[in-house]
C-alpha cells in the first residue's frame, strides 16, 4: 500500500503522515476524523480520497509505513560493527528516537493502535523484516566475551528479550511529548542488567 503514498509530493505526502498520525494518535481509528486530517495537511478531503479511497485503506498505508520507515531507519544507521550488546540497544534507542525529527506523532499512533494488545499480538501485526532486524539486533557481531562466564548464554538472551520487551511496552504507553522520560527509564533497566550480567 505504500505506493500510495510514493504517488504523493513529498512535501504534501508528509504533512498528510504527520496530521494522519497526530489524529489517529490521538483519537484511535473509530474516533479519528478525516475532516481533521486534511485541514492540518493543508489539503482537500477529495484529495484525501482520491490516494487512498477510504480512512481504512489510509489507516493501513500509515502502519505499513510506520513500521518499514522505522525498519528502514535502524538497519542503515545501527553501528552493525559495534560488539558490544548493551551499547547497540543504546544506540537503537536513540535511532528510534531521532524519528521524532521528522515524523513527532509516529509513536502516538503506533500507541494507539498496540493499545490493549498482548507483546504476541503486537508481534504477529509486525512484518517479518522487522521481526528478522530485531534477531539480528540482539545477535549479529554480539561480543559474547563481554558476559560473565558462570550463567547460561542462551537463557540470558532470553531474559533480557523478555525485559526489553517488556520495558519497551512501558516506553509505548507514553506520548511523544514524554518519549524521552520513558526512554530513560528504560535506559535504567539496560543499565541494571548490564550490571548484573557483565563481567
Amino acid at each position: 500500500m505504500e505506493e500510495l503514498l510514493s504517488k504523493m509530493d513529498p512535501e504534501k505526502r508528509d504533512r498528510v503522515i504527520n496530521s494522519s498520525f497526530e489524529e489517529f494518535g490521538k483519537n484511535g481509528y473509530d474516533k479519528a476524523s478525516t475532516n481533521e486530517i486534511v485541514k492540518k495537511a493543508g489539503i482537500s478531503k477529495g484529495l484525501l480520497f482520491h490516494y487512498f479511497g477510504n480512512k481504512q485503506t489510509l489507516y493501513q498505508t500509515l502502519m505499513d509505513f510506520a513500521l518499514d520507515y522505522l525498519g528502514t531507519l535502524l538497519e542503515e544507521q545501527i553501528d552493525w560493527s559495534q560488539q558490544d550488546f548493551f551499547l547497540r540497544v543504546r544506540q537503537v534507542t536513540e535511532i528510534k528516537l531521532s524519528a521524532l525529527q521528522q515524523y513527532p506523532y509516529i509513536y502516538d499512533f503506533l500507541r494507539k493502535t498496540t493499545t490493549g494488545a498482548s507483546v504476541e499480538e503486537i508481534k504477529n501485526r509486525f512484518p517479518t523484516k522487522l521481526t528478522a532486524l530485531t534477531t539480528r539486533i540482539y545477535q549479529e557481531n554480539i561480543d559474547y566475551s563481554l558476559f560473565r562466564k558462570d550463567i547460561d548464554l542462551h537463557r540470558t538472551m532470553e531474559m533480557i528479550q523478555w525485559v526489553s520487551e517488556g520495558a519497551a511496552q512501558k516506553v509505548w504507553q507514553h506520548t511523544s511529548s514524554d518519549l524521552a522520560t520513558a526512554v530513560k527509564e528504560y535506559n535504567d533497566y539496560m543499565d541494571l542488567l548490564q550490571q548484573l550480567i557483565y563481567t
